[in-house]
């Protein structure tokens, strides 16, 4: 039987992950077999979390530039998000201008479902 909480071969960028929720979320699925990537505002504490997840057998990315052209190579705009591009998504969605959508998903991943 299938384990349906595995994520193996998934990318998890998990952003505020140096700390709380963010972290615990980055650590659990760290632990289900997701390449996670540590995000937040200050490198040390990206770093801690990074290196507790390596040490606990799991991989975190964090400033690899390697896999930033690999998944650069494979989106359409050929180019990670930027959190500016997101956060207005996410305003949107809780501003009466929304107020008639329901039960809808909004991808905002520079394309790389479409292509």
């Amino acid at each position: 039987m299938k384990d349906s909480f595995r994520l193996d071969g998934k990318v998890a960028i998990i952003t505020g992950s140096s700390r709380g929720i963010g972290r615990s979320i980055a650590e659990t699925m760290a632990r289900l077999g997701a390449k996670v990537v540590v995000s937040s505002r200050k490198a040390e504490p990206c770093e801690e979390v990074a290196a507790a997840i390596k040490a606990e057998g799991g991989e975190a990315l964090w400033e690899n530039e390697e896999a930033v052209k690999r998944r650069n190579a494979v989106t359409p705009l050929r180019r990670l998000g930027e959190p500016d591009e997101i956060g207005p998504v996410a305003a949107f969605l809780a501003a009466p201008a929304s107020s008639f959508i329901a039960g809808q998903v909004i991808v905002a991943d520079g394309g790389v479902t479409i292509a």
